[in-house]
């Protein structure tokens, strides 16, 4: 129970259950010599997620307006007597093989995880509530995924031993259900929660025939212009898609360009003992995944908004009517309001990304017990260690790995990740 729901629905009930099979001690395994342990899993559960902020069902009051100089009040968020748990369902299934003498352990896992009466705003009818919308359980999500673990004991020695071992991963989600039943601004129903958002690139336009012309409201045929009527596209623009066909490009002309999820992510380790001398080293990958450089080629504003530039541009790179081939659309349409054209913000930027990361190397060497003796020092480990060393990826820009998760974006805001080496010393009296 908690006192931040609605009083009538404080409530709620997370049932879960979990049954296993270790089959290798079956009889009719015992013949399979090479198998040390296998088990099957599986389980159902619930849970409930409260939220944080206190006052959600209760409503909130702000300051607004003076009557007779004193500050009135008006709601700032209306209260919802019936805003309760939010619920997640998830279902697991699993494989644990452990064989030869338990030096090969693999581990199989399928879960399901679907997440309904989510927190989201929905809106309320008119304005005579004197606030549009308000806090209610109104939105799902599914999520699901299979993982899979396997680790191997190259050699099992007194004074040498080796393991090596990998994983990987491969998940999705899918926005299920929303207040009433629509897609929203940045989600759209049955897609992935997270994904790119942008305007169709459709070329720079040589010609004048090229420009896409509308009737206005007295019939008189208008370009397609960028946000407001006084930016036309025209003749060394870049056309940007109008989605809903209402002659102007704005924030209604995204669309959704693909998951940012990636197809499969994961890590290799390998640890190496000899003779007091340690050997740890760790990567991280990252397969298939929709990225989009939004400053390569376009990171800059020639508005008073200057960013950062990353690259060196030359005359000939901008469309001129004696440079047709350009890369870049005409410099007339610099002006930040002509989204699409120099902001980056279009699919042609999007690109299919992989990569590999020494994410951690540590070389450690143990003292030998002899070396101590007489001394009121008990154990002492000398130890090099280096993160982020390098980086093998496909990726135009500077490192794939910072890149917003949500959005896909990389607008190059972000810092790579550092590199860090590291001198220790620990001891133990």
């Amino acid at each position: 129970g908690s006192s931040v729901f609605g009083k009538d629905v404080r409530w709620g009930t997370f049932p879960s259950v979990g049954l296993g099979w270790a089959f290798s001690e079956e009889h009719f395994m015992k013949k399979f010599w090479w198998l040390s342990f296998g088990k099957l899993r599986a389980s159902w559960g619930k849970s409930g997620q409260k939220f944080q902020e206190p006052y959600l069902a209760l409503g909130v009051m702000e300051e607004s307006n003076v009557f007779n100089g004193s500050l009135g009040l008006i709601p700032q968020s209306m209260a919802n007597k019936k805003l309760t748990w939010e619920e997640s369902d998830q279902y697991d299934l699993g494989l644990d093989l452990q064989m030869l003498d338990y030096r090969l352990k693999l581990k199989l896992d399928y879960y399901y995880k679907y997440s309904s009466k989510l927190l989201m705003q929905s809106y309320l009818p008119g304005n005579v509530f004197l606030a549009t919308n308000m806090w209610d359980n109104a939105s799902a999500i599914s999520n699901e995924g299979i993982e899979f673990e396997a680790q191997y004991d190259v050699i099992r020695k007194k004074n040498w031993n080796w393991s090596v071992g990998f994983n990987l991963s491969h998940n999705k989600n899918m926005l299920r259900k929303t207040y009433n039943g629509e897609d929203l601004n940045d989600k759209v129903l049955g897609r992935p929660v997270y994904g790119i958002y942008t305007f169709k690139d459709e070329g720079i336009v040589q010609k004048e025939e090229d420009v896409p012309m509308y009737p206005n409201a007295s019939g008189k045929q208008i370009p397609l212009y960028f946000q407001s009527i006084n930016n036309p596209l025209r003749v060394g623009g870049r056309k940007i898609k109008d989605q809903n066909y209402d002659g102007v490009i704005d924030d209604k002309d995204l669309y959704y360009a693909g998951s940012t999820l990636p197809a499969v992510y994961g890590g290799l380790n390998s640890h190496l003992e000899w003779k007091g001398l340690s050997f740890d080293v760790l990567f991280s990958y990252t397969i298939s995944r929709k990225v989009m450089n939004m400053y390569k080629n376009s990171a800059f504003t020639f508005t008073k908004d200057f960013g950062v530039i990353m690259n060196y541009f030359h005359a000939n790179d901008f469309w001129t009517t004696s440079n047709r081939d350009a890369k870049y659309p005409s410099l007339e349409f610099a002006d930040k309001d002509y989204v699409g054209q120099f902001d980056g913000n279009v699919d042609s930027n999007i690109e299919n990304i992989s990569f590999l990361r020494l994410k951690q190397l540590v070389i450690g060497y143990q003292l030998p017990k002899n070396w101590l003796k007489g001394s009121f020092i008990k154990d002492a480990n000398i130890y090099l260690s280096g993160e982020n060393l390098f980086l093998i990826t496909n990726y135009s820009g500077v490192d794939p790995e910072v890149i917003n998760p949500y959005s896909g974006k990389d607008d190059g805001t972000q810092y790579p990740l550092n590199r860090k080496v590291t001198l220790g010393l620990n001891l133990k009296f």
